[in-house]
């Protein structure tokens, strides 16, 4: 698969609370993969920490090679769709997750974006863009809902909406089965 270092998944004990944990250490040179870290607990929690995939040498180069003018430095942008395809893989995660525990109704989800001070928005599609002269006047964001497991399976899309919206400013609009606990 390309990830170095400790990739497997392992059983850990957290405060009293087993689960499966996973540590993905990329070696040097590889392009393909930023580092990673995983859990998931026999309790119902869990947690998932990832460089944005923004910065990654893969889609600098990718975006060389794919004609794009503008250089694309760690650090400087923010994709939207990145992050859209992270959450939808995040989500459903936790809709198949919820699944082992049958009584559990709701699920408090939370994404916290750190390292966004002076990041513009933008996409690595040539010809797709966002105003450059924007950028964030914030370092970090974070957002939490809470989200009853039906709703959640019957429209992912809502509430990944109300959790990325804000970071990206496409959408203020909380879904009905939402709550954010973070003023903006």
């Amino acid at each position: 698969m390309g990830w170095g270092g400790d990739q497997r998944e392992k059983v850990m004990l957290v405060e009293g609370q087993e689960g499966y944990e996973m540590r993905a250490d990329t070696p040097n040179g590889d392009i393909y993969h930023t580092p990673a870290f995983w859990c998931a607990t026999t309790q119902g929690s869990g947690a998932d920490i990832q460089s944005l995939p923004e910065d990654s040498p893969w889609v600098r180069d990718s975006i060389k090679q794919h004609g794009r003018t503008r250089s694309w430095l760690p650090g400087q942008r923010f994709s939207p769709i990145f992050q859209i395809t992270t959450m939808a893989e995040r989500l459903a995660f936790v809709i198949k997750f919820a699944e082992a525990f049958p009584d559990a109704s709701r699920c408090e989800l939370v994404i916290e974006f750190t390292g966004l001070a002076d990041r513009s928005l933008d996409e690595t599609e040539p010809g797709v863009s966002y105003s450059l002269d924007r950028r964030s006047a914030v370092g970090s964001r974070r957002l939490s809902a809470s989200v009853g497991l039906t709703a959640l399976g019957t429209d992912p899309a809502e509430t990944g909406g109300a959790l990325l919206g804000p970071i990206s400013d496409c959408s203020t609009a909380l879904p009905s089965t939402a709550t954010r606990s973070a003023p903006w």
